[in-house]
């Protein structure tokens, strides 16, 4: 009987946030690779990350890793802590609603139905349990998407997570950004908690810019050569993909590279010893590794992560992708971003026509002199007429300049469409694809593109949208709607610029291009000014008031990247080509259809 009592009125056991989540949490298939019951041993550098959301002088945590560096199993964590053991209103703030919708349905319901102690909690009219709002028993946990400002500007909150912040919406002439109103609900309360994850972007993004606000917290870890022969922990260093030690001179007769051989060459080197750290090493490392602050942070904890770290990413995988990534600077900035966890520093670099002439080649305007696998013609539209660019494109998105010009209505552009351009050995050479800006004439644009089997296109500047390209269903019109992030394409376009002839995906021109294409093409530059917060703010300023042919190449690489033909191998020298099949008279063949037969949907989606 006593020690009835004495269990009823002994205070339950003190457990730190990573204690209490192996002994209650259970991961499901749909949450992890490796489901059941959730354990630290694999992501040793969670546990300090998660123990801080019940630190009382911690009022801010934010999270600047690489991708699939277990960052979201972190803030699930720190969530289910706080609905069992530390209850508040709960806000979750993801990039769009659907993928709020999303992220709820698959991750965050089975997380809370498959553990018991969060299932209680759970009420019993199931109308309360909805994807974006859940009634709990002792606080409620909503989700929305930043580019949803009305639920971002209402109730208070004390807990604040925002997932992938670099994506959210940024501060407009109407309003503050989307991270800024949700922060400012959490204002009334003392014990507030503000946790703030994301891949990082570029360096004036939300992400690095609050890193530098925190205490810069790195994870170091032993060596496990200059430990051994010290004795104990010794040759403590964060990992540097400086220090990723590999044999890129290992290639095929053809010029790319050996990569199962480099796999095998990859290591890592101790910056102290320089004994060769291996994969097998690692789990140890990890188990003896500590966050170390490197920065003054008035409680805001802030901690950056690559993907050196990790047990299930290997070396070798680094090694490779950097490889794979280092020829395209837009892959290689998603290589330093979803890698790295570092942000692209944008250069200022004003391009002139100079280096747009640069890409000169030995052919002609209206003649192709490669074998392409897409041709694409895309139009701006003007007041009074429009301008268009038809480009030939390859696997390895190597292009070539076919034609240029300005025409004053939709017919002459349809003759535009049906022109036959020499090819590489006499051939016909037909357009596949056909893309119309429909950010003027609305209406007329759509008709147009129903009527002709054009697609609509239409971009976007800023960060408002998450993906470089999206579909969008017309409603009412039967169409497709291409929409794109201009500032993407404008980039990609003046590393293209900066790429020489010969390099991988190689931006090529005719001979006899004129001026007006270079003076267009180089009407706009990268600036840089401050915004209303000192920080450093990006955009595109016209120097010239004719830009059309550069939107009209912003387009055509918005395709490319939308037809994947980046992904797809350029043809070896030695490989032999298929012949080809006979061709039909030009009078005969649709200028839709190549010359396999296939046509141009089977390339893009409309």
């Amino acid at each position: 009987m006593e020690a009835n009592w004495r269990s009823v009125f002994t205070p339950p056991e003190k457990l730190t946030v990573a204690e209490w989540a192996e002994l209650k949490l259970t991961l499901s298939e749909r949450e992890t690779a490796t489901p059941g019951p959730l354990r630290f041993s694999r992501t040793p550098y969670l546990t300090e990350v998660v123990n801080s959301i019940a630190d009382p002088n911690t009022e801010q945590i934010t999270l600047c890793w690489a991708a699939q560096c277990a960052k979201t199993i972190g803030l699930f964590v720190m969530m289910a802590y706080g609905i069992d053991v530390d209850p508040g209103q709960i806000l979750c703030v993801y990039p769009n609603s659907d993928l709020a919708k999303s992220v709820s349905r698959n991750r965050i319901q089975p997380l809370i139905d498959d553990c018991r102690t969060l299932a209680r909690h759970k009420p019993n009219d199931r109308d309360k349990f909805s994807l974006l709002e859940m009634y709990l028993s002792r606080c409620t946990l909503r989700l929305t998407g930043a580019n949803s400002p009305a639920n971002l500007a209402s109730r208070p909150i004390r807990y604040l997570y925002a997932d992938e912040i670099d994506k959210f919406p940024a501060a407009s002439d109407k309003e503050a950004g989307a991270l800024d109103l949700a922060i400012e609900r959490t204002k009334t309360f003392w014990n507030r908690k503000i946790v703030c994850t994301s891949t990082p972007t570029l360096d004036t993004g939300n992400i690095w810019r609050r890193f530098l606000e925190g205490d810069q917290r790195y994870f170091f870890v032993p060596c496990p050569h200059c430990s051994k022969k010290a004795g104990t922990t010794a040759g403590f260093q964060k990992l540097n993909f400086e220090n990723l030690k590999f044999d890129s001179s290992l290639k095929h007769d053809d010029g790319s590279y050996d990569l199962d051989a480099i796999r095998d060459s990859v290591y890592y080197e101790c910056q102290f010893c320089k004994g060769r750290i291996l994969d097998k090493h690692k789990r140890k490392m990890l188990q003896l590794g500590e966050w170390r602050a490197t920065a003054t942070g008035n409680r805001h904890r802030s901690y950056h992560l690559s993907a050196l770290y990790p047990s299930w990413i290997r070396f070798a995988d680094v090694a490779i992708k950097f490889l794979e990534s280092k020829d395209y600077p837009d892959s290689l900035r998603n290589f330093r971003n979803s890698w790295l966890g570092l942000p692209w520093l944008r250069e200022i670099h004003a391009t002139d026509d100079s280096e747009v002439f640069a890409h000169r080649s030995d052919y002609k305007l209206r003649t192709c002199p490669v074998e392409p696998i897409a041709v694409v013609l895309t139009a701006d539209v003007q007041q009074d007429s429009l301008w268009y660019v038809v480009r030939a494109w390859l696997p390895g998105e190597t292009s070539y300049l076919l034609d240029y010009g300005q025409v004053p209505n939709t017919d002459a552009l349809l003759n535009v469409v049906g022109s036959v351009f020499d090819g590489p050995n006499g051939e016909p050479i037909r357009i596949t694809h056909a893309l119309i800006d429909s950010g003027f004439d609305t209406k007329e644009v759509y008709n147009f593109c129903r009527s002709n089997r054009f697609i609509p296109v239409k971009g976007r500047s800023g960060t408002q949208q998450t993906t470089p390209v999206k579909w969008y269903p017309i409603k009412g019109e039967h169409l497709n709607l291409m929409m794109i992030s201009v500032d993407v394409f404008k980039q990609a376009l003046q590393d293209k610029l900066g790429k020489p002839l010969g390099s991988p995906g190689a931006w090529h021109l005719p001979e006899d291009v004129c001026g007006i294409y270079a003076s267009q093409l180089t009407s706009e530059v990268l600036a840089k000014k401050k915004d209303s917060k000192g920080f450093d703010v990006y955009y595109w300023e016209k120097v010239r008031e004719d830009n059309h042919l550069l939107d009209c190449e912003v387009y055509q690489l918005a395709l490319a990247y939308d037809l994947r033909l980046r992904q797809q191998r350029p043809t070896a020298p030695n490989e032999v080509k298929p012949k080809p099949k006979p061709q039909e008279s030009s009078s005969s063949v649709n200028p839709f259809v190549r010359r396999d037969g296939r046509s141009f949907f089977d390339f893009g989606r409309i």
